[in-house]
């Protein structure tokens, strides 16, 4: 993850080379970062900086301390945030400050606010002990009163930064957890207008939700109704065809990031034949969630939470012999049958725990497929006949398969019309037993799966705002778009900047004349710095990469301002070398003809990309598909030709080629090691020599929660709940891993297990001297 000393020294210089637009002159905005561990504080730190520089005022405001169901040791996190402090002291900008809420006196917290904390902290409870039914009075006291104590400290600290203060906004991160939720209720109570973003799993890399309503992605329908009621986009088939199959590549390979996937998909045959089925009767698919996850922020209308539904659907379920059922408990990427450090597969109310409890005995009738089973959830929808859901998105999923869901809940893609949706548990049992009987319930007419496609494209590319940097990803995909590209023109013409401004201002979208304003303050600049070419194209930025169609729809006049100052920019542009980038020429002038309008500015800029493009049309040609050229190399990848470029696929990405993903997705891959990418063959295996002589050695695999690796003659115990991760990056930034605990090096391997062994009685003791001191 991206550290603050990566992003912040010299940032007063990097924005003091681009003019200010201006556009949120005048505006207050408190940025709650929450904690200085990564990612918050670096990630909101950025959009507080580009914030301050399109002309508010911003306090970044963050608590120092880390509370969630793993605690840190006090001199690491002491070390860690005087650290942070010192960084965000120094920023140096006018309009920018950095903010300790610990180091504000606490005042008394006005009424209401005592609710806010006793709810916030039994939804505290629920994620500590991964169950919706806790017991605060008896085993769960301590835990409760912990967190009375903490959000108690909090709200008094922002009650004193808000009575010394005013602001017009709040920018914060969603969720229900520990002072996300607490805070958020709290700005809402005091009348603030606050804009939340989640990091959801979109269907671009760049993209987050963001709500100036209720948290984004709260997950309930109410927060998505009126945006879906409001779409009225013309999606053609190709269009929904083409986004379908991103978000299925995605989502179904479990080498993505975007996947919670553990098996590779596409084994529906083989699977259907091991689990020797019945094909006379009915598949139903039972998928339950972590119940605790979602229950705070859905209604249910017929069960009390996930876990009774769960219980009573199995029992029903069980009595029927005119059915089979195939019962997918969430998978758990990244774990094991021995290591499950967040204990959600044995928690009181997980699948697991409570499925033992009811049946001793599996059902003859019954497939359980636990959380670390090797088995992909598509393959057992594409075997299932209809699904039994209460949160999860198999709902959506089975609809888009054109297979019926019975939903019991609010969930955000229920009462739409291609789910079936109930309100008592009468109906839901009587949905259920029809499901059962009737072949006809359980398949979905055309227009209810046409209306599916739609929602999910809408749902996972037009309801999310494009955002430059992504939490989601290790270093939020900074590499690609630092700070400086984004104050450049081919900035301020990309999507991003109307979301940033929208950060802070609800009113602020799509703001034409405000972008014109910007525009030709940039232009004049590029102007001043006549002669001084570096200076110039710094200020360009990337503008062969500017989206002329996109302009041309959303913000005509913008396009026609950059076309009438085009000729002051063809010089730059062309001295800039145009070779590889053939194809977004010819992409751009078709866009133009299609959607610019008509003058001589358009024709104008028509001849130059088409002259761009014809310059060099040699070669391979622009508009080809990859073409496969060896498999199986070294026994693990594929290599492919695609416009000129050389690609070196790890195979478990197939059947995907490169051309089926974006740029920044394979760049994504590469850091990870799964593609190479060259000019030619050799330096692809040139490439893929040079990474794997660095690349860490697997020494122990599960030892307490940790894998030891050898990586540059030294021992490195790496936790496991770290998931996914690339081993080599952790290495090479150690230091907040090592300060939390999560990375261990060790000159011998008895070394390393000895302070893995220290490391993990240190966090227990620490345990039990917080439930001493609550209780």
């Amino acid at each position: 993850m991206i550290a603050l000393e990566e992003i912040f020294p010299d940032i007063a210089r990097t924005l003091g080379g681009f003019p200010e637009p201006g556009r949120l002159a005048g505006r207050r905005v408190l940025v709650y970062a929450f904690n200085t561990m990564p990612p918050l504080v670096p990630y909101f730190g950025l959009y507080a900086l580009v914030l301050a520089h399109r002309g508010a005022t911003v306090d970044l405001a963050w608590r120092p301390y880390l509370e969630t169901h793993q605690y840190l040791p006090r001199e690491a996190l002491d070390a860690l945030n005087a650290k942070a402090e010192a960084l965000l002291a120094a920023l140096g900008h006018p309009r920018l400050a950095a903010v300790n809420l610990a180091g504000l006196p606490l005042s008394p917290l006005p009424p209401g606010a005592r609710d806010i904390v006793e709810t916030q902290a039994a939804m505290d409870v629920s994620h500590f002990r991964r169950s919706v039914e806790t017991d605060l009075a008896g085993e769960d006291r301590a835990v409760y009163r912990h967190y009375l104590r903490l959000h108690q400290e909090c709200l008094g600290a922002l009650e004193t930064l808000l009575r010394e203060n005013r602001y017009d906004s709040v920018l914060m991160p969603t969720g229900d957890g520990v002072q996300f939720g607490a805070a958020y209720r709290f700005f809402r109570a005091k009348g603030l207008a606050v804009c939340t973003v989640e990091a959801f799993r979109c269907g671009r890399d760049r993209a987050a939700i963001v709500s100036w309503g209720a948290p984004a992605v709260s997950f309930n329908r109410d927060f998505i109704d009126g945006p879906w009621a409001a779409f009225d986009a013309d999606l053609d088939e190709a269009t929904v065809e083409d986004c379908l199959g991103r978000l299925a590549r995605r989502f179904r390979n479990q080498a993505s990031h975007t996947s919670i996937q553990i098996a590779a998909s596409g084994q529906v045959a083989a699977l259907r034949q091991s689990l020797a089925l019945d094909p006379r009767l009915p598949v139903l698919l039972v998928t339950p969630s972590h119940n605790y996850e979602k229950h705070f922020r859905l209604r249910h209308p017929v069960f009390d939470n996930g876990l009774r539904w769960f219980e009573e659907t199995l029992v029903h379920l069980a009595g029927r012999g005119d059915c089979q059922v195939l019962v997918r408990l969430p998978p758990l990427p990244g774990s094991n049958g021995e290591n499950d450090p967040h204990e959600l597969a044995v928690s009181r109310d997980s699948g697991s725990t409570t499925f033992a409890r009811l049946f001793p005995q599996c059902p003859a009738h019954f497939r359980l497929f636990g959380p670390f089973d090797k088995v992909s959830t598509y393959d057992l929808m594409g075997i299932a006949d209809g699904c039994l859901t209460y949160n999860s998105t198999t709902g959506l999923e089975m609809a888009l398969l054109g297979k019926a869901a019975l939903v019991p809940t609010s969930i955000h893609y229920t009462g739409k019309g291609f789910t079936l949706d109930s309100d008592s548990r009468e109906d839901y049992f009587r949905q259920l037993d029809r499901l059962i009987r009737d072949p006809a319930a359980r398949v979905l007419s055309p227009a209810q799966v046409r209306l599916a496609r739609r929602y999910a494209v809408f749902l996972y590319f037009h309801f999310p705002r494009r955002l430059p940097w992504s939490l989601r990803h290790r270093r939020f995909l900074y590499d690609q778009w630092p700070m400086e590209r984004l104050l450049s023109l081919e900035g301020a013409l990309s999507p991003f900047t109307d979301s940033i401004d929208f950060l802070a201002d609800a009113e602020a979208d799509a703001d034409s004349r405000a972008k014109c304003v910007e525009v030709r303050g940039l232009l004049a600049a590029v102007r001043a710095a006549a002669g001084d070419t570096a200076t110039a194209r710094r200020l360009l930025g990337r503008l062969w990469e500017v989206d002329l169609a996109r302009l041309g729809r959303e913000q005509p006049q913008v396009l026609a301002l950059l076309l009438g100052a085009w000729d002051d920019l063809v010089s730059l542009a062309m001295a800039d070398g145009l070779d590889w980038r053939v194809y977004d020429f010819k992409r751009q002038w078709r866009a133009l003809e299609e959607s610019a309008p008509a003058g001589p500015e358009t024709s104008r800029l028509g001849r130059f990309l088409s002259e761009a493009a014809a310059r060099f049309e040699a070669g391979d040609r622009p508009d080809a598909a990859a073409r496969l050229v060896e498999s199986d190399v070294l026994g693990f990848l594929d290599i492919y030709v695609s416009r000129g470029r050389w690609y070196g696929l790890d195979r478990s990405l197939r059947p995907a080629t490169p051309d089926d993903h974006e740029p920044e997705a394979l760049r994504e891959l590469e850091k990870q090691g799964l593609c190479f990418i060259a000019a030619d063959r050799e330096a692809v295996f040139r490439n893929i020599l040079r990474y794997f002589k660095e690349l860490p050695v697997l020494i122990q695999e599960g030892y307490q929660g940790y894998n030891i690796v050898l990586c540059n003659g030294m021992l490195y115990a790496l936790a496991q709940e770290l998931g996914r991760v690339d081993p080599l990056r952790l290495l090479l930034e150690p230091q907040p891993l090592v300060s939390a605990g999560l990375l261990i090096p060790g000159q011998d391997l008895e070394a390393v297990r000895r302070e893995v062994d220290r490391t993990l009685d240190r966090r227990a003791a620490r345990m039990r001297q917080l439930a001493g001191e609550d209780a």
